[in-house]
């Protein structure tokens, strides 16, 4: 009989390990060890599950830490993928990327916004129609995130506000609806931030200059939102004293 604390953190240890192998690119059984206080038997049988499963390949000898060469583990990055979505004022970008990061293929298509189904289903038909070009199986993807410029409130899958798209208090649920996977959204400065800094152990802040001045504060491997989601808007710090009026209401901003 299996006892489900036990069966839960053998479980725990195998998510664990291949958190640990794809946060280092490359790992050897013993950094491995050293890295998650783990016994070697412990991390040799999951490793071993783990590359039957086909989702951890053992390549090459390497120079570990230790001085010694070793086997180096690293994730299958044709495992599993996650798709990407940017919606802007006059178009949608489409991107697909592995398990490490690296990005496939993409797409772009001119599409206006609107808060309309006919724009939803237009965005949802064409990624389909993407996804069926890059040849990659339907159950192998792991989610879609949408990328919006605005201020995003993630959990309750809304537009707060979007001075880029001219809408306030939009319920994106009806795309989510759409999709058969797991659907997330993201303010655009942010989801730059985490494309740039997911795979880097540091703080950082992030400034996006594009049609609109944005950034993005990022503190222990996560966005910072704040208590509104308005964290990090630097395009309403104030620049020039009664300069020109911003759509914020206040003057001088610098998305002005």
């Amino acid at each position: 009989m299996v006892v489900n604390g036990v069966d839960e953190s053998r479980r725990s240890n195998k998510v664990r390990i291949a958190k640990c192998i794809l946060d280092s690119g490359e790992i050897s059984k013993a950094e491995i060890a050293s890295k998650l206080d783990l016994s070697m038997p412990t991390v040799f049988k999951n490793i071993k599950e783990l590359i039957q499963l086909g989702i951890v390949t053992e390549g090459n000898e390497y120079q570990s830490t230790g001085g010694r060469k070793a086997k180096g583990l690293s994730i299958a990055d044709h495992i599993m993928y996650a798709a990407g979505i940017d919606i802007t004022r006059n178009h949608i970008s489409y991107v697909f990327i592995d398990l490490k990061g690296n990005l496939l293929c993409q797409k772009r298509i001119r599409s206006s916004y609107e808060n309309t189904l006919d724009y939803y289903e237009v965005l949802y038909e064409e990624f389909i129609c993407f996804l069926k070009e890059s040849g990659i199986e339907r159950n192998k993807i792991l989610g879609v995130g949408i990328s919006v410029p605005g201020i995003i409130d993630a959990q309750n899958q809304m537009i707060i506000t979007s001075h880029v798209l001219k809408v306030n208090n939009v319920s994106l649920k009806n795309l989510s609806q759409l999709f058969e996977f797991d659907v997330y959204y993201e303010n655009d400065a942010n989801s730059a931030a985490i494309a740039e800094f997911a795979d880097r152990n540091r703080d950082a802040v992030y400034v996006s200059l594009s049609d609109t001045v944005g950034g993005c504060v990022y503190i222990n491997q996560g966005v910072y939102t704040g208590e509104h989601y308005r964290s990090a808007e630097f395009g309403h710090m104030n620049l020039v004293r009664n300069g020109a009026k911003c759509y914020c209401g206040k003057k001088g901003c610098a998305d002005v």
